[in-house]
């Protein structure tokens, strides 16, 4: 892929940070009936009933938060110790966020049909077979903690997700399973409740015996299976993050069905739109890693479509990947310890697979991309760098900067007898004497600049060779 003769790598290059801005999950409520099921006084409720009634308990209680009493504190805190056991302080945030009634800023919960694909529907609109659907948002996690002075903590990302996700669908299932908040008056003659002199509901409350529920609740929900990321990872560089960026925009597409590049000049950014997911498989293969059994499926993979975005990062001279990851073949074939698209990644497969080591995962990202990219070696070296030094090199206070800059970026490129016809065409000698003068001082120095650049070498260059070195995937 590379000139294996580069110089040796800087150490300069490195990641600065790493973590996951979202997380998003599909759990079966088929999962979620066979929590709920054992604790229903009938056995005539249908399975499209259940549905109908989740769908109505997230739209109209799920919206307006959930609620925390002392007995559901008490469970979360019993649970949370005894099957997670992360530490104590992402518990408190979870009871603090329920408590100011935030939870919804991080966890999004919704219904959709599992044979309408990626479309939401009403429930209604569908049949019984549906998907409960897990949005965790990592970035308002980020920002709630520094609004709180906290420190950040992109480490934990996969801990808070973890939690949040699971204690949630605790809370919701407890309030369900143990009192009457399922029941409606259509389910109550079914359910053999009783309604009073009113025509309202009674009260109704269960006991329930809490290890069975815990074992019934963890065998179950913990079935969530990943089904798409966003993710970051910065990385300082040894020179100026623009001369990256002119470099990648350099490339072309082997196959622009499969890999689509976009390129921003005004916002620097560049966006790469991934069309089909066996690429990334062809990464591992390139990379010497063993072929999986059973690597392709074009149909399925043409269907996972993950976008790979290149800007600037915090600093001059760093540069961040954010990538958009869909379809459970993708996210698998990156997140399996074997590459397989057909491994499902449930909620604690990512802890016992390489999901926390994200700049590693983009970074095998990137490569894969480069390598669905022709004539690699024919990319131009960008002088980024050098330019921007050299702009620097002006003081404010003198004038005609703007002038003087375009003159030696005019010149910069020209041969020594091509540069003495241009000077002596439009500057007279005698007349422009200072102005020539000081235009070949500044040639000059600009020439040492593209001097002790050009020994480095293109930055794509040295930065594929340090991802492969030390972030191998």
């Amino acid at each position: 892929m590379v000139n294996n003769n580069i110089l040796q790598i800087l150490p300069t290059i490195h990641e600065i940070e790493s973590s996951y801005n979202n997380i998003s999950c599909v759990l079966s409520s088929f999962n979620i009936k066979q929590v709920i099921r054992p604790y229903l006084l009938s056995k005539n409720i249908s399975d499209e009933d259940i549905n109908n009634r989740l769908d109505f308990f997230l739209l109209n209680i799920w919206q307006n938060n959930i609620a925390l009493n002392d007995e559901t504190v008490s469970i979360v805190t019993d649970y949370y110790k005894r099957y997670l056991g992360f530490d104590d302080f992402i518990l408190e945030d979870f009871i603090n966020f329920t408590v100011r009634e935030d939870i919804n800023r991080l966890v999004e919960l919704r219904y959709i049909g599992s044979n309408k694909g990626r479309k939401e529907v009403p429930l209604s609109n569908s049949y019984s077979y549906k998907n409960l659907v897990c949005n965790f948002n990592g970035r308002e996690l980020f920002n709630w903690q520094k609004e709180q002075g906290r420190e950040h903590t992109p480490d934990d990302i996969l801990e808070y997700y973890c939690t949040f996700y699971q204690l949630t669908m605790l809370v919701i299932l407890y309030n369900i399973v143990s009192s009457g908040s399922f029941i409606t008056e259509q389910f109550a003659v079914l359910e053999e409740y009783s309604i009073d002199e009113e025509d309202n509901l009674k009260k109704v409350t269960q006991d329930i015996d809490i290890e069975v529920f815990y074992e019934l609740f963890h065998r179950f929900i913990s079935l969530n299976i990943t089904t798409g990321v966003e993710m970051y990872a910065e990385f300082q560089l040894d020179c100026n993050a623009g001369e990256l960026i002119e470099e990648v925009k350099q490339l072309t597409p082997v196959n622009k069905m499969e890999l689509d590049i976009g390129v921003n000049d005004e916002k620097e950014a560049i966006t790469i739109r991934v069309k089909n997911s066996f690429l990334l498989n062809d990464g591992f293969i390139k990379e010497g890693y063993l072929k999986t059994s059973q690597e392709y499926d074009k149909a399925l993979d043409n269907k996972s479509q993950s976008t790979f975005r290149i800007t600037r990062g915090y600093n001059p001279c760093s540069i961040l990947f954010t990538a958009k990851i869909t379809g459970m073949r993708t996210i698998s074939r990156l997140l399996s310890t074997n590459a397989a698209p057909s491994k499902k990644i449930y909620i604690w497969t990512m802890f016992n697979s390489g999901a926390i080591g994200v700049g590693h995962i983009l970074s095998f990202f990137f490569r894969s991309i480069i390598n669905h990219c022709k004539n690699i070696e024919l990319i131009n070296k960008s002088y980024y760098t050098v330019f921007d030094k050299f702009i620097q090199s002006y003081t404010p206070e003198q004038r005609s900067v703007p002038l003087k800059t375009a003159l030696v970026f005019l010149l910069a490129r020209k041969s020594s007898e091509e540069r003495k016809i241009i000077i002596d065409k439009y500057l007279d000698e005698k007349k422009c004497s200072k102005q020539r003068t000081e235009l070949r001082k500044v040639l000059k120095a600009f020439d040492t600049l593209i001097k002790e650049d050009i020994k480095y070498g293109k930055i794509i260059d040295r930065f594929i060779k340090t991802l492969e070195k030390y972030y191998a995937w």
